[in-house]
């Protein structure tokens, strides 16, 4: 964000202190998140396009109606793989070998693209930090609590989850990333074989954070909802924001 020594720049000056060149979390919780969520105004781009090439959704498509067909087979095979590896080729998955191998590479291609701009107005209030949009339609007020290490939107209260640290710039914003993540889920610590039975799942899942995204020296923000009972979508957000 640009300065200028007027009223003006002033309040800019306090929303371009998070756009940083460089960031590095110093497990000051407190701290950190009024650094990348400064007191003013914040605009923020909302990531929720994917680019995509007509060859990967082409195979994408494939892929899914694949899973689609084998799903309980899908469910059982995902669950024996190492967390963090990918998934080993199988005829199942609806593709030929060479057009997995295909898919998985084009996969590291996908990018994250702006739909549209919103602007957040965030004050501090003793150790509270409110941010609420400018356009409430489709955005979330959210309310960080830092004396008590929460975070509420849509009536939902989310515990601290963790430090989050993503070392591989193979995803959608094309950087490594680092940030804090909470977290509200119903039922907690959910295994695989619930999903077998999709048409009476009851799940409840709220997610927030705020990081740093290394290549651009942006603040990233998630606001996240989702909601399933008996099976069907009740509620289903997701708000990737980027600094803009």
């Amino acid at each position: 964000m640009k300065q200028l020594l007027t009223i003006l720049s002033i309040l800019t000056l306090f929303s371009a202190c998070s756009q940083q060149s460089t960031f590095e979390l110093s497990n000051d919780i407190d701290k950190d998140v009024k650094t990348l969520l400064p007191e003013g105004s914040m605009k923020f781009e909302v990531m929720d396009k994917v680019r995509q090439s007509p060859r990967q959704i082409e195979l994408t498509q494939k892929f899914q109606e694949a899973i689609r067909e084998n799903y309980d087979w899908f469910l059982e095979y995902s669950s024996n793989i190492e967390p963090g590896k990918p998934m080993p080729y199988h005829e199942n998955l609806g593709l030929t070998k060479e057009e997995y191998s295909e898919l998985q590479g084009l996969m590291d291609e996908i990018e994250l693209v702006s739909s549209r701009v919103i602007q957040y107005n965030i004050s501090y209030s003793d150790d509270k930090i409110n941010l609420i949009p400018n356009d409430t339609t489709d955005n979330k007020a959210v309310l960080i609590d830092l004396s008590k290490n929460t975070v509420e939107f849509d009536n939902q209260l989310l515990i601290f989850k963790d430090t989050v640290r993503i070392t591989d710039p193979k995803n959608g914003f094309r950087s490594e990333w680092i940030g804090y993540q909470w977290i509200y889920e119903n039922p907690k610590d959910m295994d695989m074989s619930a999903l077998k039975d999709i048409q009476s799942l009851e799940v409840e899942q709220y997610k927030f954070t705020v990081g740093f995204l290394k290549r651009t020296g942006r603040a990233y923000v998630q606001i996240k909802g989702r909601e399933m009972a008996n099976g069907f979508k009740t509620v289903d957000y997701e708000f990737p924001l980027v600094e803009k």
